[in-house]
């Protein structure tokens, strides 16, 4: 699930990958515990360790979905087979912006050099992943502009 999981403004991905229903004869495949890969905003992604993330799906991992808390926060769900719903908060700060099912692409500036961002938005977000359309950009983020599938764009406060 593409996301900005530690608000630093590059786009990160979690990821959640057992699958215990497999056939008799190749058993569980069982490879992953979860995994938060951190984006370096040119297109490298580092891994973070199970302990630094705190993202640990270690059973059949079945979807993830993401949603805003009342706060503005995302709070991210896991769910497994025959397992508890489990739920992450992620600890950065964020500008939760709710999204249209025509938005398309967001822009927008952040970090300390004001450096542009450019993000294609998606419905969903994955198998089984029913995440709602909202944005969450980092705090500092300025001069946010939205960009519909007909070409129409829309600036945020």
């Amino acid at each position: 699930m593409p996301m900005d999981v530690n608000a630093d403004g590059h786009l990160d991905i979690i990821a959640a990958g057992n699958d215990y229903g497999g056939e008799l004869l190749t058993g569980r495949m069982d490879a992953l515990n979860g995994l938060v890969l951190l984006g370096d905003g040119q297109g490298g992604f580092t891994a973070s360790s199970l302990q630094g993330s705190g993202f640990d799906l270690s059973g059949d991992a079945k979807s993830l979905a993401c949603l805003a808390s009342a706060s503005g926060q995302p709070l991210i769900f896991a769910a497994e087979n025959r397992g508890p719903l489990k739920t992450f908060i992620s600890a950065g700060k964020y500008k939760a912006v709710a999204l249209s099912a025509q938005d398309r692409l967001v822009e927008w500036n952040s970090g300390d050099d004001a450096s542009t961002h450019r993000m294609e938005l998606y419905h969903g977000s994955g198998y089984l992943g029913q995440s709602s359309r909202t944005l969450f950009l980092p705090a500092d983020a300025s001069s946010v502009q939205l960009t519909s599938y007909q070409g129409e764009t829309k600036g945020l406060e």
